[in-house]
């Protein structure tokens, strides 16, 4: 399974002359076009224009729970004191949980004062994600923490 940064579904194949599509398109998005750019434009321009613009990032397969999370960068604005090449630690994210027929079964939005969206793994007890954001009081250079995720069903939360 493939995630493209600016495509709303995810492709599919088993042979690498298949391929079949799915809408995997995050419910806070617009539908996603993917424009040209210009490469005349200067490098701070263009990457503050793509990070005002949603896109896909991570595509990962949880092998315990047989479900794929998919992240969606939300669009974000950098401070005036911070460069493009800077970390986008405010930028809010979510993730889109796809069940093995590629299906949305949620999806829920995190702050982007917290989590590091880049910093994540699967175990077996859940989907662990990075809280070294630099805007997170607890962040620190020197040690890297994480705060697992457990997928709930609904029926088990009421």
């Amino acid at each position: 399974a493939v995630s493209f940064r600016y495509s709303d579904s995810i492709y599919v194949s088993s042979d690498f002359k298949n391929v079949k599509g799915y809408c995997a398109r995050s419910r806070y998005f617009p539908i996603l076009n993917p424009e040209p750019y210009n490469v005349q434009v200067d490098l701070f321009d263009r990457l503050r224009k793509e990070a005002n613009e949603p896109q896909y990032w991570h595509l990962i397969y949880d092998k315990y729970r047989n479900v794929f999370y998919r992240f969606a960068l939300h669009p974000y604005e950098y401070p005036k004191d911070k460069t493009p090449m800077d970390e986008d630690c405010g930028r809010e994210f979510s993730i889109i949980v796809l069940n093995g027929k590629y299906e949305r079964i949620g999806e829920i939005i995190f702050p982007g004062n917290t989590y590091n969206y880049h910093l994540c793994f699967v175990g077996k007890k859940g989907l662990y994600l990075s809280l070294n954001n630099q805007e997170n009081p607890i962040f620190s250079e020197d040690e890297l923490f994480f705060q697992g995720l457990e997928l709930k069903n609904k029926n088990e939360m009421e």
